[in-house]
């Protein structure tokens, strides 16, 4: 019998079938480590997982700031500008995994019509993986499509380097561009990520 583990304290390379742990720490070594991968360890004890592959994270200073930043982005402002409306950091959500059992988060952060805040919400998708790498999956933001292809791939690339795992939230609220979401696909067909995208009822 075939038992399935998901792990995603370590990374490692996709689609392969490790039969030991130290198979994975070797693949690990050789630098093999593109992307999350599940496990396949046979005749392995089975310990359940519990992920939340849905969260958004963000800088204490945007929570701190949200009416400043609300009345600056439309798109923000409707699912944030509500004082009542939870955000939470880093720190925050994993002591909200610890309570509520949760094992594994991927976060992601927001798109942004301000490039730079893009960016700064990237660099704490990549701090917050890097002070919590068992906990949590970064999830990168990508550049708007002003920016123009080598900037974009320029900030996956770096993102990447940086641990993160995927792309998205990537949400396209008002003037939909075809043309970039094939790209953003392309490119995380190109680096063997998934692309997680928002979807509206219009």
């Amino acid at each position: 019998m075939l038992y399935i583990i998901i792990k995603i304290s370590q990374k490692c390379h996709r689609g392969v079938i490790f039969r030991q742990e130290q198979t994975v720490i070797e693949s690990l070594k050789a630098g093999q480590n593109n992307g999350l991968a599940l496990l396949f360890i046979l005749d392995a004890e089975i310990r359940k997982l519990m992920i939340d592959s849905h969260t958004h994270i963000f800088p204490p200073e945007i929570i701190k700031e949200r009416k400043k930043y609300a009345e600056k982005d439309s798109a923000f402002g409707l699912l944030y500008g509500d004082p009542d409306a939870k955000m939470i950091t880093s720190d925050e959500l994993v002591k909200n995994m610890e309570s509520e059992g949760v094992d594994v988060s991927v976060a992601c952060g927001f798109p942004w019509s301000d490039p730079r805040l893009r960016r700064v919400c990237n660099d704490y998708l990549l701090d917050g993986y890097s002070r919590f790498k068992d906990r949590i999956v970064p999830f990168l933001m990508p550049p708007l499509p002003s920016a123009g292809e080598r900037r974009i791939r320029k900030e996956i690339e770096r993102c990447i380097s940086g641990g993160a795992a995927g792309m998205g939230e990537v949400a396209l609220y008002t003037n939909f561009d075809s043309a970039y979401l094939k790209k953003l696909c392309e490119l995380s067909i190109e680096f063997n990520i998934p692309v997680l995208i928002h979807a509206n009822e219009t």
